[in-house]
């Protein structure tokens, strides 16, 4: 029998928990059998083989307990598992024979993210005197700093209407204050803005008609070069840092920004691309797209700078028994899978090069537009008529804050704080736009 040197059984579990990372080995590193592990409530297991011998069993165990043998054959291997408890602590065991002789692996211990609470104190607050106003995006500093953008009008001292647009509010911990950015140095074009991604204070990037960059001092226009983005509007950024940006909009567009220089991402697609979310170290990025009449979905993934369609097609499609639906937004926070959300709810989505909807997490009663978390056991969606939270374990929507004509666009949240902006509708031509705050 050969030696089965380098062999890893690599445990990555879907949901973030307290031990996040940690490995164990043999303690004879020439037999190499181990464990790792980034603990959640589900469990994919990998077997990682190589080039050892694929015919002998691997014996894995849950807590002293054999639960499953693994013949692993000719390929690596993903065992899933969803039966574990929120708040729990487990250990993992692996062993196999070499010549004869039992192979241990160390344990692996680690203790699952217990919920989150669905009881929230909140703060409603509504903006704009005539015509259409309405909040595309918000981005959560912390709890006294919050910017909202899109489009509010005012009257003027008068009190007549006023047709210059104010296109971010700032909540300061007690009040809002509003803005009007300009997209030109010459601070006369003022257009909607339809994102905001806030890395800190002084570190704040609005896109819509272009960009514009905070930077603690002064609202600077930032210009994409010719070639890299065409004439469309920008839908949305989003970062792991000011030297890692991405930028997601009309007819498949895709820019990237390393802190220096923009370069243009191809796509692949001429869907309108409304989302992006990455992992946290910003190595996989998640884009999704509709085309004009949401009949056909598109899911991008990035690795490497190279964009890859994971799914394009009609958003009547099923995929494991699950709707694909108008994808509408996306999030995740690690490499191993991405919270899938349409119209109608949200699937969990491995992170692979195919569609695979592994199963639902929540179904809706109304349209799902925007989803943002904190962590796996924090998560908030937001629609038409729609506020609900993901604690981990179970969905709950907050029917007292929808109302019939009542749209939320966007949504963001950071650890115990979330903001939820849109608009309520009042006629063909006004609405004012609202601000919903939820605290822990």
């Amino acid at each position: 029998m050969k030696i089965f040197a380098g062999f890893v059984i690599l445990i990555s579990l879907g949901y973030c928990l307290i031990s996040c990372h940690s490995q164990v080995v043999f303690p004879d590193s020439a037999l190499g059998l181990g464990l790792k592990a980034h603990t959640c409530t589900e469990a994919w297991i990998e077997i990682q083989i190589g080039n050892n011998d694929k015919t002998s069993n691997i014996y894995l165990k849950k807590n002293g307990q054999i639960i499953k043998t693994i013949n692993i054959g000719q390929s690596d291997s993903v065992i899933y598992f969803d039966d574990l408890l929120p708040n729990t602590s487990y250990r993992f065991d692996a062993f196999t024979y070499v010549d004869g002789k039992e192979l241990n692996s160390n344990p692996l211990i680690f203790t699952t993210l217990d919920t989150t609470s669905h009881n929230l104190i909140w703060q409603t607050f509504t903006v704009g005197e005539h015509s259409r106003s309405v909040l595309n995006d918000a981005a959560v500093i912390d709890e006294n700093n919050i910017w909202a953008v899109g489009e509010i009008y005012t009257n003027d001292s008068l009190g007549s209407p006023d047709f210059e647009m104010y296109n971010a509010l700032n909540w300061n911990g007690s009040s809002w204050e509003m803005y009007k950015i300009p997209y030109t140095y010459q601070g006369s074009d003022y257009y909607p803005i339809q994102s905001v991604c806030a890395f800190n204070a002084n570190d704040i990037w609005f896109g819509g008609n272009g960009i514009i960059h905070w930077n603690g001092t002064e609202f600077k226009p930032v210009t994409i070069p010719n070639g890299i983005w065409g004439p469309y509007q920008i839908n949305k950024i989003w970062g792991s840092s000011n030297n890692d940006l991405y930028v997601a909009g009309g007819k498949g567009s895709i820019a990237y920004f390393n802190g220096n220089s923009w370069s243009k991402i191809e796509s692949g697609t001429t869907s309108n691309l409304i989302d992006i979310r990455g992992t946290q170290d910003g190595k996989t990025i998640w884009i999704c797209g509709v085309n004009n009449d949401h009949g056909v979905s598109t899911l991008l993934k990035i690795k490497n700078s190279i964009s890859q369609i994971i799914f394009e097609g009609s958003s009547n499609t099923r995929n494991n028994g699950y709707y694909v639906g108008p994808i509408s937004s996306l999030w995740c926070d690690n490499d191993y899978r991405v919270f899938l959300m349409n119209w109608s709810g949200i699937c969990l989505q491995r992170n692979s090069d195919k569609l695979f909807l592994e199963k639902q997490i929540a179904a809706f009663s109304s349209m799902g537009l925007r989803i943002d978390g904190s962590s796996y056991n924090n998560v908030f969606t937001c629609g038409q008529g729609l506020l609900g939270h993901w604690n981990g374990i179970s969905f709950k929507e907050y029917q007292e804050l929808s109302t019939p004509q009542r749209i939320l666009m966007s949504v963001n949240t950071k650890s115990d704080i979330m903001c939820s902006v849109g608009l309520d509708y009042n006629g063909p031509v006004y609405s004012n736009a609202v601000i919903i705050i939820g605290r822990k």
